[in-house]
């Protein structure tokens, strides 16, 4: 049974298990050689599974909801067939066009770009919106990060809304201070 929320701060000196018929189990810490770090252990693994079943359910709202019939616009621009290559999904509707705007700049081929600058990027991080790929120098050193799936979102609207179009997967390299600059190296071909 999955919970909707997670056990506040104040009450967590115990655990209640929920089994998948609903009957309620109460793991007290110092009882059955239950200790406090165990308890810590079970809240820490439910608090993670409440954040998944919040990015899921963002996910489902916020993505896919507009997509389920294929018929309108938005469906015939959002769902890419699959063998489309990253090249011919740019060139999509639902891809902000960014060419010529301030702070961006086509670097072209994402694989040329990181050869060309030493670089590799480390497996890719959910981040509840898009991924993350974090790039390190020969060194091994943290350079910059690459995004992909980025939604456009409209701050105009209170609160903010997607706008149903992605950012193209790009580049953004760190200052000195751990900080991301505002110039967007994006790869397109």
């Amino acid at each position: 049974m999955s919970k909707a929320y997670k056990t506040s701060k104040k009450k967590r000196t115990n655990y209640i298990y929920c089994t998948a018929e609903g009957t309620k189990i109460n793991i007290t810490p110092g009882k059955d050689g239950v200790t406090e770090t165990e308890i810590d252990i079970l809240h820490y693994l439910n608090d993670d599974e409440v954040d998944e079943h919040r990015r899921y359910d963002y996910r489902i709202k916020a993505h896919l909801d507009a997509y389920h019939d294929g018929e309108s616009e938005s469906a015939n621009t959002a769902n890419v067939s699959e063998g489309t290559d990253a090249a011919d999904a740019t060139n999509n509707e639902s891809i902000v066009d960014v060419e010529g705007k301030k702070n961006w700049e086509n670097v072209g081929s994402k694989d040329k770009f990181l050869q060309e600058n030493n670089y590799t990027e480390d497996a890719a991080q959910w981040t509840g919106d898009m991924n993350k790929f974090k790039v390190r120098d020969r060194d091994g050193n943290q350079v910059g990060e690459i995004h992909s799936g980025q939604p456009e979102y409209d701050y105009k609207q209170s609160p903010k809304i997607l706008t149903g179009k992605n950012y193209p997967d790009h580049f953004q390299e760190y200052n000195t201070k751990g900080k991301l600059k505002k110039l967007h190296k994006f790869f397109f071909e």
